[in-house]
Formats: structure tokens, C-alpha cells, sequence
């Protein structure tokens, strides 16, 4: 017998944001996860090095009127403020999409906006530091520097980030806390919220506890598992296919039983399971 939608309390839980590329490159990620990649060896090798390029091409010309240690100084910090340009971007984009179920964010658009916006603060800083001599104009700088960084998203999400993902540590031991437990991830077949509750089926096994489902969905990653419904998660290898009950949509998993799949999240439901095919 198919379970029935159970009603719980807790609100949806934000998916992490579809990005795509104009070149039809398709990922996913989370502000959480950008943080991550941001701490990746291969990221921060490639950051060090745009950066030793935006300070010896001195595209500005801002050296004749400042020194050289602050010309490096200016160039760390809006390094560091389009970063978190490209971060409250993707936070925002990613709030969005709780409204807009088919909202995705196209990478080009995401870098531009966090460069004009870089631009406003870089603008401002270099004429409070040159005294007004220098400054940055709409024609060439701005021009300039949203050319440049479409080139380096480019280079990083389609030759740098393929690497950082296949280079991250991976963790077989991985944890989720269900109230003060600490579970492993491996054993989770299926997770339901009932009122205040959570029932967790595991291989061979199953506990309730009282937390929020929102709070265990925090600590996994999009391919651990999807969340076809407000009131469940299922792990990736549970999943089979996705079916329709008459004028609704199951998904079917290995083991026979069949969960609710809310009609806002069939269509993510179905490209998760396509990207696993």
C-alpha cells in the first residue's frame, strides 16, 4: 500500500539551485557547497593566480598613483568582495527558488552582477585611496573587467571545478545527528517526518526521533538522496523510478514501496533521477 502524505510542520527545505551555463554545462550547488569549493586546493591555487594576474596587468593603471603593496592590498580585497558578491548572489538566487520551483540561475548572469557590483566598491575605493586621480570608468574598465570575468567562470566551473569535485576528500564514515544520535549516513534508507517526529528506516532496523526533518536534510548532499515530498527524503540508493498513481506522481523504490512525490517537485525529482541514470 502506498503511504499517504503525512502533514508536518517544518518548512520546505531549499534545494540546492540549479546553475546553468550558456555552453549547456548543468550543475547544482548550495551556498554551503560554494564555501566548500572555495576551500579546495585546486580553487585557492587558481585564485592566487588571477590574482597575481589582475596585480601585474594593472589593467587600471592605478601603480603610478599608489604604491605597489597597495595596489596588492586593493587587489586582495576586491578579490575577496567579488567572492562574496558571488555568494550573496547565489544565497539570493537560492531563497528565490523556494517561490519560483523552476527558477535556475545561468553562471553569466550570477558573474556579471557580482562584477558591476565588485565594480561600485573597487571604483570607490581606488578614488579614496588615489585622492580622486585615478577612478573607473563605465567604458573601458567596467567593459573590461565583465570580459574577464566571464572568461575566468569559464575556465573555473568547465576546466577547474570538474577536478575539485573529482578531487574532494569523501568521507565513508559520514554522520547525520537526529536529535543528539549521531546516525550513519550509509545505513538511511528513508526518512519521514511525522508531526515532531522523524521515522528513519535503515537496513535491517528503524528509530524515531523527535527532530526536524529540515535539520537532517541540512547535513546531506544533493546526491545523497532527493526530497520528492515535505514530508520525506530518500537515499540515493533507494531510488528507482518515478510513476504516476492515477492523476499523482510516486516514487517507486527497491524495496516495493512507493512515496508521495509533491507535484512542485516532479520535475526535480525526475532530473535528479536522470542525472544518476
Amino acid at each position: 500500500m502506498m503511504p499517504g502524505p503525512t502533514l508536518a510542520t517544518q518548512d520546505p527545505v531549499p534545494q540546492p539551485l540549479e546553475v546553468r551555463d550558456f555552453f549547456g554545462a548543468r550543475f547544482e550547488m548550495s551556498p554551503q557547497e560554494f564555501v566548500q569549493i572555495l576551500r579546495q586546493p585546486a580553487t585557492q591555487t587558481y585564485l592566487v593566480l588571477s590574482y597575481i594576474l589582475m596585480v601585474a596587468t594593472d589593467a587600471p593603471n592605478l601603480l603610478g598613483a599608489m604604491s605597489l603593496g597597495t595596489l596588492m592590498g586593493l587587489w586582495l580585497v576586491v578579490l575577496a568582495v567579488f567572492h562574496l558578491m558571488l555568494w550573496l548572489c547565489l544565497t539570493a538566487a537560492t531563497w528565490l527558488q523556494g517561490s519560483f520551483r523552476s527558477f535556475a540561475l545561468y553562471r553569466t548572469v550570477w558573474f556579471q552582477i557580482a562584477t558591476l557590483a565588485t565594480l561600485l566598491v573597487g571604483k570607490a575605493m581606488i578614488e579614496f585611496t588615489t585622492g580622486g586621480q585615478r577612478s573607473l570608468q563605465l567604458y573601458p574598465h567596467a567593459l573590461f573587467y565583465c570580459v574577464v570575468a566571464e572568461a575566468f567562470g569559464f575556465m573555473f566551473f568547465n576546466l577547474i571545478l570538474p577536478n575539485v569535485a573529482r578531487d574532494a576528500p569523501q568521507d565513508p564514515e559520514r554522520h547525520v545527528i537526529v536529535g543528539a544520535e549521531p546516525v550513519p549516513l550509509a545505513r538511511i534508507q528513508t526518512i519521514e517526518a511525522r508531526e515532531h517526529h522523524v521515522h528513519i528506516t535503515l537496513d535491517g532496523d528503524s528509530l524515531t526521533h523527535r527532530a526536524r526533518l529540515s535539520d537532517i536534510i541540512a547535513q546531506t548532499h544533493p546526491e545523497d538522496g532527493v526530497q520528492p515530498h515535505r514530508s520525506w527524503w530518500i537515499a540515493a540508493q533507494m531510488a528507482e523510478k518515478l510513476e504516476r498513481d492515477g492523476a499523482k506522481h510516486v516514487l517507486h523504490l527497491k524495496d516495493g514501496n512507493r512515496v508521495p512525490v509533491a507535484r512542485s517537485r516532479v520535475g526535480e525529482v525526475r532530473t535528479w533521477l536522470d542525472q544518476r541514470a
